[in-house]
């Protein structure tokens, strides 16, 4: 691909309308939403000499060597420090307009308001593994190039491996009972795959840091493991914000997928996809898909329940069910519940247990 031919694929994603970040407003104004529609506020492009780094049309961003980074370390040029910082000053740009784009997505849903504490940044600037988000251990980008060749052996061998695992995988997980009778089998399939790649990304932080009184699976230096998780940390992107893409075609060609039509296993796999991405207004498409099916028994009413929570919870600042719960002192706690005296018949309705006894078993965190 030629370099015109490059810019002009970024430029068909970005667009004419550029919103400078001290242009977006509060994300979290209550007044109503007056600006453009979402599809008319687009990203900024990233620095010219940064190109190199993002293949193909689907504009995915390749670390290679982090050459992109060395601006950040001290022994870098001031030509390297002056890319670094327009690097720097595009991914806040991008998070600006995010946050601006995110809440006309939510207007147009009919919702005025959310955290933006929450609001990630868009594929093509989340995707890019930076000091903050990477590397605390790394103090050199010397030391980056002496961990590279390990980090990418493991990287290529898991991408390699996990491919041809998850090709084998159907609507039954291993060691299961027969398999479900499914009206979309394909589409179970589908799913199943999906999710289980972004799952196998996201074990490698498990299988490299000690944990659950076992030791690290992966041998690796303390550099060589940023490394890799710098690597991983962008293909889990790619592939989070590609699984959320399928299932947002789904729901729009068919609904939501019911129990009867992947069931249960893909159907689960389905709803975690929706509950893990970072792509609030996704999740609110999502949880209005599932709320038809609560009576027919079509969907898990806990899943819904879960994911109900955790969107009222950004939208309104309280949950419903008492899903959500944070670590204080060492302690699980709710966190905030409208109706508090409603919660345990609503949780009932739910097939959820009181929260009494929810906590009674898991106090300490």
């Amino acid at each position: 691909m030629s370099r015109n031919a490059f810019r002009a694929a970024i430029a068909a994603l970005c667009g004419p309308l550029l919103i400078a970040a001290q242009d977006a407003p509060q994300a979290d104004v209550e007044a109503p939403y007056t600006g453009p529609p979402a599809d008319e506020i687009n990203y900024p492009m990233p620095p010219e000499w940064a190109f190199v780094h993002f293949r193909g049309y689907e504009l995915d961003f390749e670390p290679g060597d982090f050459s992109y980074i060395r601006g950040a370390y001290p022994e870098s040029t001031a030509q390297e420090q002056a890319q670094w910082r327009a690097l720097s000053e595009w991914l806040d740009q991008c998070e600006a307009v995010a946050k601006f784009r995110l809440r006309a997505e939510l207007a147009a849903l009919g919702i005025p308001r959310f955290d933006p504490a929450f609001v990630a940044a868009p594929y093509l600037c989340r995707q890019v593994p930076t000091p903050q988000r990477a590397f605390t251990e790394v103090t050199s980008h010397a030391e980056i190039e002496a961990a590279l060749p390990a980090a990418r052996l493991v990287y290529q061998t898991l991408i390699a491996t996990s491919n041809e695992a998850i090709s084998g995988f159907t609507v039954r997980p291993a060691g299961s009972e027969p398999v479900q009778a499914v009206s979309s089998p394909g589409l179970a399939d589908e799913i199943i795959a999906d999710a289980l790649r972004w799952e196998l990304l996201l074990n490698v932080f498990e299988w490299t840091e000690p944990g659950y009184g076992r030791e690290p699976q992966l041998r690796l230096s303390p550099d060589e493991i940023e490394v890799l998780h710098a690597m991983v940390y962008s293909q889990l992107v790619l592939v989070e914000t590609l699984n959320v893409s399928s299932l947002k075609d789904t729901i729009a060609e068919q609904g939501w997928p019911s129990i009867s039509d992947v069931g249960n296993y893909a159907a689960t796999k389905a709803w975690q996809i929706a509950y893990n991405t970072n792509n609030l207004a996704f999740q609110v498409e999502a949880v209005r898909a599932m709320e038809p099916l609560l009576d027919s028994g079509e969907v898990e009413k806990r899943h819904y329940a879960m994911l109900f929570d955790l969107v009222h919870f950004l939208t309104t600042g309280k949950q419903r069910y008492g899903t959500l719960e944070s670590c204080v002192d060492g302690r699980l706690v709710t966190d905030p519940v409208e109706d508090a005296v409603g919660l345990d018949a609503r949780r009932a309705g739910i097939g959820l247990q009181p929260l009494a006894e929810r906590l009674d078993w898991q106090l300490d965190c």
